[in-house]
């Protein structure tokens, strides 16, 4: 059920070797021991004890400095100074497809589950994404961003799940005295971004608050402002490839036993059927990047009450909006000249002397239908945390810290062409083959519009300043809408305990012990034409839901064996630290993961280093399944839920909404249970199939 990997590390560092090196070329990347915070009062990206350097894996860290260096204006910029978050220039993505990015250790976990474990301060944080989602480091304004600290070491042994590659923590800033404002914009031809950003705070002899916004504009691109992205390439070498298609408007067509395609109605002769002649494509209607628009907040607050007690708390608040212009469709169908379903319109092309009473049509529907189509995603995170610190005697300390957080994410389109309304209109049945036997899928329903009339047939031989399409029609087939919608939820309660156990001739022999228990929800919804004609008539939703709670208890030792003061040759220190989780999973069961390290520093100029340990990551939760879930397949009523285009349901047999982006009108549907293991079973529907014929 989890992926489970062993690992055994070793590696060397020649420090004078990396001074040169620094010298040659400027290092965006530095060691943990020089962050702008001292070591002693931080605990350093992996590792649970307060003042000391994992042992066994080296930290890269981003200061403040560097990332200002980098003139990044979002977080995801910052990391491509990373080497080991790079792929090909760029920071890899692992996006969804929605705007959301995900940080990638060597380009590992781009599938359902990710291997590279994203924290913010320390701790988890809300996942975005409608497919297997992630924490997308973009919520962070990026004035607020102190450092990143990046490990590329497995460390399961002291996070938990999915740090297999490594961890990458984001650590923001504690302390900020004034008022900051920025501002900067971009521009490129057919695109303009904007971003601005706001930080605030002040300080007192105990304790610290700041403010910091981050607002992001980038700009769409449209396919037709870089030229070079037409798909016919096939004056372009090396590739001189046609990715064009013969998607036309007019319709291209190719009549029922001929191998040659005529362009349209009109055409004197025909093409075969090979890429070089592939002469249309639908590019010019889409954009190359989305419109994209961020909103960043965040509030840190830090009070001391006298030498004992203090209290952190943090706020964030992020939304992301997508939308970009997309192509209304194409549709490739059987026509038919006569029969029960002959089209009026129906038209032979010109060069064609044959006797065929059907042909296949690939039409462009976009001039027809005009503008209006577009893919959208958005996105509202906000977590709220507050870590209490306890100073109990020596240096030992006693954190308890909770987290609350909800992350709601949306992706879907609006506006497309319709299929099953545009081949009820060409043929007269939802499929684009014309099948009077074949039912709508999920259903038992045989959908048929007959007889088509110039009233309810669709044109797709003539352009579109002589279709013959009714307007009523046309409004019908950019009735298609779907919506994907994931919110999620996370708590966290985390208790610690450390401090120095006792001396040894090398030094303190530190321990931290802890335990937390977590729990993760989701629900997800999808909704989507059933395709049986306009989508707000004929809609299916399915929802589920899936919960995990998880009880974890870790512990870790750092043991110094030998010190400079021993003066062993060859041995200026050795190190050794040893840890070990064990997670408890409601869904799955446990699992024990150990890890074992050691520093050796030969002199002061070579350090050996060495691990062993174990990681895993944990399934997604809807891919184990869950309770409450319920998956709506079938209809109810035949004669109130499908409808030709063009037809209303009558008010009384509206069932609310179904939660599509403009509000599409869900359905009365059997409901059918769906297994926890994640298969969909339906009731059976009736034995007959009924059939509906109807016509405006």
């Amino acid at each position: 059920m989890r992926q489970r990997f062993h690992r055994f590390h070793i590696t060397a560092s020649v420090i004078a070797l990396a001074a040169t090196a620094a010298g040659i070329a400027p290092a965006l990347a530095q060691p943990a021991g020089q962050a702008a915070e001292s070591i002693e009062s931080v605990t350093v990206t992996g590792t649970s004890i307060r003042g000391t350097s994992p042992v066994g894996s080296s930290v890269t860290t981003v200061s403040q400095a560097d990332i200002k260096a980098t003139g990044a204006t979002s977080v995801t910029g910052v990391l491509s100074s990373v080497p080991q978050l790079m792929g090909m220039g760029q920071v890899d993505g692992g996006t969804t497809g929605q705007g959301a990015q995900q940080a990638l250790i060597h380009q590992l976990g781009q599938s359902a589950s990710t291997s590279t474990l994203t924290l913010i301060d320390g701790h988890r944080a809300p996942t975005s994404g409608t497919n297997h989602s992630f924490v997308d480091p973009n919520m962070i304004p990026i004035n607020m961003l102190e450092r990143v600290e990046v490990l590329a070491d497995g460390v399961s042994a002291v996070y938990g799940s999915d740090a297999i590659a490594g961890v990458v923590n984001f650590i923001t800033r504690k302390r900020f005295e004034g008022i900051e404002a920025t501002a900067n914009a971009g521009f490129a031809d057919g695109k303009q971004d904007l971003n601005l950003g706001f930080l605030a705070g002040a300080a007192w002899d105990s304790g610290s608050a700041l403010f910091a916004y981050s607002f992001t504009r980038q700009g769409a691109l449209a396919n037709t402002a870089r030229p070079f992205t037409y798909p016919d390439h096939t004056g372009v070498t090396p590739l001189a490839k046609n990715r064009a298609s013969l998607f036309c408007e007019p319709a291209s067509l190719s009549p029922a036993g001929q191998s040659l395609i005529f362009l349209n109605a009109s055409a004197a002769s025909g093409l075969t059927n090979t890429q070089n002649n592939f002469l249309c494509s639908d590019w010019k209607y889409a954009d190359l990047i989305p419109k994209t628009q961020r909103n960043n907040a965040m509030m840190k607050f830090e009070q001391n009450f006298g030498d004992k007690w203090k209290l952190n708390a943090d706020l964030l608040y992020a939304t992301r909006d997508v939308q970009g212009r997309r192509s209304r469709g194409t549709l490739q169908a059987t026509a038919f000249q006569t029969g029960a379903q002959a089209n009026p319109f129906y038209t032979n092309p010109a060069g064609y002397a044959g006797a065929a009473t059907s042909q296949t049509i690939r039409w462009d529907s976009n001039t027809l239908l005009g503008p209006g189509a577009y893919s959208f995603s958005n996105d509202q995170t906000v977590y709220g945390s507050v870590n209490i610190e306890y100073k109990m005697f020596g240096d030992w300390t006693v954190d308890l810290l909770t987290l609350v957080g909800r992350d709601d994410s949306s992706v879907g389109f609006n506006g497309t062409l319709n299929a099953s309304v545009a081949t009820l209109g060409l043929n007269g049945t939802a499929n684009t083959g014309g099948s009077l036997t074949q039912v709508v899928p999920n259903t038992n329903i045989i959908y048929t519009q007959l007889p088509l009339n110039a009233a309810n047939a669709l044109d797709v031989w003539n352009p579109a300043g002589s279709n013959r399409t009714s307007a009523t029609l046309i409004k019908s087939l950019t009735d298609d809408a779907q919506n994907s919608h994931l919110v999620s939820g996370i708590s966290q309660a985390r208790l610690q305990a450390q401090g120095t156990l006792f001396n040894m001739p090398a030094g303190p022999v530190k321990v931290a012990i802890g335990g937390e228990a977590n729990r993760v929800s989701l629900y997800e919804y999808l909704a989507q034409g059933q395709g049986a004609g306009p989508t707000s008539n004929s809609a299916v939703y399915r929802q589920w839901h899936f919960s995990r709670d998880v009880q974890s208890a870790y512990l870790e030792a750092n043991i110094p064996l030998i010190g400079p003061e021993q003066g062993i040759p060859l041995v200026r220190e050795l190190t050794l630290d040893v840890s070990g989780r064990l997670d408890h999973y409601s869904d799955f069961g446990n699992t024990t993961n150990p890890k074992i390290a050691f520093d050796w520093r030969v002199y002061d100029d070579l350090k050996l280093r060495a691990d062993w340990s174990t990681s895993f990551v944990a399934p997604p939760e809807d891919e184990i399944g869950g309770d409450g879930t319920w998956n709506n397949t079938n209809y109810t009523s035949t004669t109130q839920n499908c409808l030709p285009p063009g037809r209303a349901v009558p008010a009384g047999d509206r069932a609310g909404h179904s939660g599509l982006h403009r509000g599409v009108d869900k359905l009365h549907y059997r409901l059918s249970d769906r297994h926890p293991g994640g298969q969909l079973q339906s009731q059976p529907g009736p034995k007959s199939r009924p059939r509906l014929d109807g016509g405006l």
